[in-house]
C-alpha cells in the first residue's frame, strides 16, 4: 500500500469508513444464506466428468483433476451473465435515487467494461462435474463431439477431499482462500433477487461523502472501496448460478477461490492461441475406490475405448476390475 494511498485512506471519517466494514459483512451474509441453502441440497451418490481419450489418460496417470480459471470456461459468457444481470438490477434501483446512485452505476459499469475489470476482483478456479453420467449435450461439447469419456467417482469421499484441500488457507494468519462443493443453480430470478440485496445495501453509502469537505484522494479511496467491494461480492453470488441454456448439463461444480490481492501458484495450459491458468486437485488421495465408473461415449468404437480405458487404468495403477467400464446409451452418430 502507497504512502499516498495510506494518507487518503486514514482521512476517511471513521464513521464512513465503518459503514463500508459493516456493508462487506452484510453482503457476505447475503452470498452466505444462499451458499447454506445449496448445503442442503440433495448430494447425489455419484458425479460425472466428462473428457476426452487424452483427458481420460491425463487424469488416471497423473491423479489430477483440473479446477480452470473462472473466466476461461467452456461457456466464456458464464460469469459475465450473472454480472449482466447484476447491472440491469442496479440500474434499476438508480433511476430515481440521488445523482450519486446513478453515477456508481455508470462507475460500475465502466469499471466492467475494462478488458480486465471483471477478472480483477478476485480468483475463481472451477472443476465441473455433473449429476448425469450420459448426457448428449456434455458428450459433444466436452467428449470429443461423443468419442470420449465420462469418469464416475463416488461424490461423499471426493468432496470431502476437495474441501479439506481448498477451504481456508492462510497467509500469516489472514484467511486468504475458501472453496467449496455444491450444485449449481439456473435460477436467474433468484441470482437477481441476491444482485438486489447486495445492492440495496451498499447504494445509501454513496451518499455519505455529502458537506464532508474530503480531498479528491479520500474521495476516490472511499468510492474504489464501494465498488471493488460490491464487485466481489456481486461476482462471489454468480459462481453459484449459470445460464439457463445450461441446465441439462445438471452440473455439480467444485470451486476455489482466492482474494484478488492474492496470486495463487498456478499452471498453464494452452487452448485455443490462449494460455489458460489452472489448479490442479489430487482426486486420488481420496481413496483407492473413489472412480467408480467409466462409460465410453455413443459415438466411440466401444471395444477400442474399453481397451484404451483399461490400459489407462492399468498404467495408473488402478486395477480395471475395479472400475466399471460402460458406453452411453444414447443412440448418436456425429455427421
Amino acid at each position: 500500500m502507497s504512502d499516498m494511498y495510506s494518507k487518503a485512506y486514514a482521512s476517511i471519517p471513521a464513521d464512513m469508513q465503518r459503514a463500508v466494514d459493516n456493508f462487506d459483512r452484510d453482503a457476505l451474509q447475503i452470498v452466505g444464506q444462499f451458499q447454506s441453502e445449496l448445503e442442503k441440497c440433495y448430494v447425489p451418490p455419484d458425479i460425472y466428468h466428462y473428457t476426452t481419450d487424452i483427458g481420460l489418460r491425463g487424469i488416471l496417470e497423473s491423479g489430477q483433476l483440473w479446477l480452470t480459471d473462472a473466466f476461461s470456461l467452456n461457456d466464456p459468457s458464464e460469469l459475465r451473465h450473472g454480472f449482466g444481470l447484476a447491472t440491469d438490477v442496479l440500474d434499476e434501483k438508480a433511476k430515481n435515487g440521488p445523482d450519486e446512485y446513478r453515477l456508481f452505476a455508470d462507475n460500475f459499469k465502466e469499471a466492467l467494461n475494462d478488458s480486465e475489470g471483471i477478472e480483477r476482483s478476485a480468483h475463481y478456479f472451477v472443476c465441473s462435474f455433473s449429476k448425469c453420467g450420459d448426457d448428449l449435450g456434455q458428450w459433444r461439447a466436452y467428449a470429443d463431439n461423443g468419442c470420449g469419456y465420462a469418469l464416475g467417482f463416488n461424490t461423499e469421499p471426493l468432496e470431502k477431499t476437495f474441501c479439506a484441500h481448498a477451504r481456508r488457507k492462510t497467509l500469516n494468519g489472514t484467511l486468504i482462500s475458501d472453496g467449496g462443493t455444491f450444485p449449481v443453480s439456473y435460477d436467474d430470478c433468484r441470482l437477481s433477487k441476491i444482485h438486489g440485496e447486495i445492492i440495496e445495501k451498499v447504494l445509501p453509502l454513496t451518499s455519505l461523502p455529502h458537506d464532508r469537505n474530503l480531498s479528491r484522494a479520500a474521495l476516490r479511496v472511499f468510492w474504489a472501496q464501494l465498488l471493488t467491494k460490491c464487485a466481489v461480492h456481486l461476482l462471489h453470488a454468480s459462481v453459484y448460478f449459470k445460464h439457463k441454456a445450461y441446465i441439462n448439463e445438471d452440473e455439480y461444480r467444485f470451486l476455489e477461490m482466492y482474494r484478488a490481492d492474492v496470486a495463487p501458484v498456478v499452471k498453464f495450459r494452452a487452448r485455443n492461441y490462449q494460455r489458460i491458468k489452472y489448479l490442479e486437485f489430487d482426486w486420488k488421495s481420496a481413496g483407492p475406490d473413489v472412480l467408480k465408473e467409466i462409460i465410453i461415449g455413443p459415438a466411440a468404437d466401444f471395444e477400442k475405448s474399453k481397451r484404451f480405458a483399461k490400459d489407462c487404468l492399468r498404467e495408473a495403477g488402478i486395477d480395471p476390475a475395479n472400475v466399471t467400464v460402460t458406453q452411453s446409451q444414447i443412440p448418436y452418430k456425429p455427421t
